[in-house]
């Protein structure tokens, strides 16, 4: 809030000057800070986060420790050179290192992406399984230029085929792995549910909606795009040539930050406090 508003909202303050309104802020303990970039959680669903939170924190670390995580991400590969060199603009951040004196500001290197950069060309969608430090992954198939969409039947079928062979390879110890997944309506039909306790996992069934800050891989994701930045081939990419670097790249995350990887899947108590803190708002995570 600026001081021009104080004052609009505030008649007796129009009798001072903007600084003075500034100080009297600053005294309060406010800053004038940009916006949190964390979207809004409905009034309706903090009270769950935060009903969320007290059973995690009731929870024994041995059971924290078992739990798994599934959710889908999209990639997009560029059409052409104009969007190949908007995604490579995207992909080195939002600052660069450049002249002090700014002369260099019109410089290609240095103009800003497009905000489409991130979600146009060619989608290329995983369905990735995240446990114990580990992620695992099945690319979705083409469907000419649209994307590929999770449904019930194909979820099913995946996890038929690999969600069994990704827990063991997890957790090869008997035992409960409770699993995670976001609400999209194919995850939770009846029949994917039954399949989900044949593959041997638990579902969380009381794991909020507007909660990603509690799905440990949402912040793996932003991890493998990272390094998929930063290995970028200099030339246009093809699909096959993306799905190949995709395999390296997840195998060198797996393979390098594993240990960061299991602290992520495993903070879900340090996650709660801060959402109980924030009164049932999102977390940094």
């Amino acid at each position: 809030m600026s001081a021009a508003v104080c004052q609009k909202m505030v008649p007796a303050l129009r009798k001072v000057s903007k600084d003075t309104v500034y100080r009297a802020l600053k005294k309060a303990g406010f800053a004038h800070a940009p916006r949190r970039k964390k979207r809004s959680v409905p009034k309706e669903w903090r009270e769950k986060r935060l009903e969320y939170c007290s059973w995690l924190l009731s929870r024994r670390k041995k059971c924290l420790e078992r739990f798994v995580y599934t959710d889908g991400t999209s990639f997009f590969l560029a059409r052409g050179q104009a969007e190949d060199s908007d995604k490579k603009r995207a992909g080195l951040g939002p600052k660069v290192w450049r002249m002090a004196d700014g002369k260099d500001s019109l410089w290609d290197e240095n103009v800003g992406p497009s905000s489409y950069a991130k979600s146009q060309g060619q989608p290329v969608k995983i369905w990735g399984f995240f446990a114990a430090g580990q992620l695992f992954y099945e690319v979705l198939p083409a469907d000419g230029a649209r994307s590929t969409n999770m449904t019930g039947d194909r979820y099913r079928d995946l996890v038929k085929k690999k969600f069994s062979e990704w827990r063991e390879k997890s957790y090869p110890e008997p035992g409960p792995v409770y699993l995670v997944q976001d609400h999209e309506r194919c995850l939770w039909q009846p029949a994917s549910l039954q399949t989900l306790r044949e593959a041997g996992l638990t579902i969380v069934s009381n794991y909020p909606k507007h909660s990603p800050d509690f799905n440990a891989i949402e912040g793996w994701w932003n991890m493998l795009r990272m390094r998929l930045g930063q290995t970028a081939p200099v030339a246009l990419e093809s699909r096959a040539a993306f799905v190949q670097r995709l395999r390296r790249s997840v195998k060198w995350l797996n393979d390098n930050r594993g240990d960061q990887a299991l602290a992520l899947a495993t903070n879900q108590k340090k996650r709660a406090r801060e959402v109980q803190q924030l009164e049932g708002a999102k977390c940094k995570y």
